[in-house]
């Protein structure tokens, strides 16, 4: 996702099992309107590349500091 767009990206929740990550994406802007879009993006990217790998993204929200 890094690639694709300005994003950090990392895994959060180490719960040892093989078939579950928890990944977090991170961007900063001044414009609420652009994050709200840019993380719209990143979640459909996410769930793109999930589902060719033969994946499901279960669950994912958007937290504005």
């Amino acid at each position: 996702m890094r690639a694709h767009f300005n994003v950090s990206v990392a895994e959060l929740d180490a719960s040892g099992l093989w078939n579950r990550a928890t990944i977090g994406v991170v961007s900063v802007s001044d414009s609420r309107d652009y994050l709200d879009g840019l993380m719209k993006n990143v979640e459909r990217h996410a769930t793109r590349v999930a589902n060719n790998c033969g994946a499901d993204v279960a669950d994912s929200f958007v937290e504005f500091l």
